[in-house]
């Protein structure tokens, strides 16, 4: 769904190209490397055939999250206390004293589930560099595109130069000496980041559907290869 929606603003931005003559080619890199970020986190956990390696791997991003969570919690909590203790410093006026406690409650939950997770021999999730090579071997091996083009190296390459835009550095600019090279960019990232959002929409689609009959709201050429997949993931007992 998040890599849709960036998709979805792209196709908006690139749409005013012409009219506005404003090309907005940051926002649309930027946009493209969290759809690709996210749509291949989905290849990631769905493509595996076995069910119980696609738990884990669910599993694994749920520790991912709860960790992240965790931070987050405990942070505004050290926020808060710190200000307690400081008369000088007044609370905003959103940090009733139950929202204090419903944060600590948060907190503690996430410590307990996070323990939980790492009793239970769960481990970290891949970097997302991991995910995302990953994701684009399993599209060039199964081809779900039949004229598409190679995606490992050119997915991880322009994601590098991408994250690079995206966080402001300066190093990407070499890359980017004129409107032609800024152009190539663009498109390899447009073609990496939509081919990877359909192989997550065909993985999902494949998942969804109890038998070959995929449900129609699925763009027609994804359909077909959701049904191609469909034995490799169904169940013995159907």
């Amino acid at each position: 769904m998040s890599a849709a929606e960036n998709l979805t603003t792209v196709a908006h931005l690139i749409d005013q190209w012409e009219p506005t003559g404003k090309m907005r080619t940051i926002s649309i890199i930027t946009l493209c490397r969290s759809a690709l970020e996210s749509a291949s986190r989905a290849v990631w956990v769905l493509c595996e055939p076995d069910r119980d390696e696609r738990r884990s791997r669910a599993l694994r991003i749920t520790r991912e999250e709860v960790q992240r969570h965790k931070k987050y919690v405990t942070e505004q909590v050290n926020r808060l206390d710190k200000a307690a203790a400081n008369s000088a410093s007044a609370p905003m006026a959103f940090e009733t004293p139950a929202y204090v406690i419903e944060l600590k409650t948060q907190k503690r939950n996430a410590e307990s589930v996070m323990q939980t997770l790492i009793d239970s021999g769960v481990k970290g999730a891949l970097t997302m560099e991991q995910t995302i090579d990953a994701a684009a071997e399993w599209i060039d091996a199964n081809r779900l595109v039949k004229s598409g083009r190679p995606m490992a190296n050119l997915t991880r390459e322009k994601y590098s130069i991408a994250s690079g835009i995206a966080h402001g550095s300066t190093w990407p600019t070499r890359y980017l000496l004129g409107a032609t090279d800024l152009t190539s960019v663009v498109a390899d990232l447009l073609y990496a980041s939509l081919t990877t959002t359909e192989a997550a929409i065909t993985l999902w689609e494949t998942h969804a559907s109890v038998d070959p009959r995929v449900g129609r709201k699925c763009p027609q050429h994804l359909r077909q290869a959701a049904r191609q997949l469909h034995p490799r993931y169904a169940s013995a007992s159907s």
